[in-house]
């Protein structure tokens, strides 16, 4: 994002996705530095690229962007931060978690709840059919990622009060929201060039994934103690 280089250019190209209602972001940003590069602010931008395109749910949709930002795997190797403001909660939970010592386990549920509840908040204040439609596949995909986020953030504190019967019955809810999180990639967007529905893939998803893996692996360990 350098913002001094208008004078070396006489023209922008933009490529969009083929996705055409959801690329408004990025074209939203490409408008903004094209129109006066030094004054762009990349942060600001992209917040008001937010609430232009989903006027009736902007938090419920910033929390979906911010976790979606990266391509995932693809050819050209392009790929973007993602849930950078998370990252730093993220991390010091799953250390906590790799070290067994206990830890205030309430902002990443916070975090868990906000995404599960996201897609239905965007639905409902969504005046674009056409958005809706695009990106329909990843908004049933993060919910049940986030379903699946929190139920295993109440299995590992359930865990740690010794309620194991709690436990197994949310670390159960956490399996079922990811197998129906797998189904959805197996079956939705079967684009040859990059198939599948994959969400939140650099910080939230291995972080639920890894909870639900301890979770069980502790679980069973102190049920075979019996």
């Amino acid at each position: 994002n350098q913002t001094d280089i208008g004078e070396l250019y006489s023209g922008f190209v933009s490529n969009p996705m083929e996705r055409s209602e959801a690329s408004k972001i990025a074209l939203h940003g490409v408008a903004g530095y094209t129109w006066n590069p030094k004054a762009y602010d990349p942060d600001a931008d992209w917040k008001a690229a937010i609430r232009e395109v989903m006027p009736g749910a902007p938090e419920a949709f910033e929390t979906f962007c911010a976790h979606n930002s990266d391509l995932g795997p693809n050819g050209h190797g392009y790929r973007r931060k993602e849930s950078v403001a998370f990252a730093p909660v993220a991390d010091a939970f799953l250390k906590s978690l790799r070290e067994e010592r206990k830890a205030d386990p309430s902002p990443v549920r916070s975090e868990m709840v906000k995404i599960g509840a996201a897609p239905a908040a965007i639905r409902k204040g969504s005046a674009n059919p056409l958005l809706m439609d695009e990106i329909g596949p990843w908004l049933d995909a993060f919910e049940k990622l986030g379903a699946a986020g929190t139920s295993a953030v109440d299995a590992l504190v359930a865990l740690d009060s010794g309620d194991l019967q709690a436990s197994w019955s949310r670390l159960s809810a956490a399996h079922t929201a990811l197998d129906e999180l797998a189904e959805i990639d197996r079956t939705r967007n079967r684009n040859p060039h990059q198939p599948g529905i994959r969400t939140a893939t650099l910080v939230v998803n291995p972080l639920v994934r890894e909870t639900v893996e301890t979770v069980g692996s502790r679980l069973i360990s102190k049920l075979s103690a019996r």
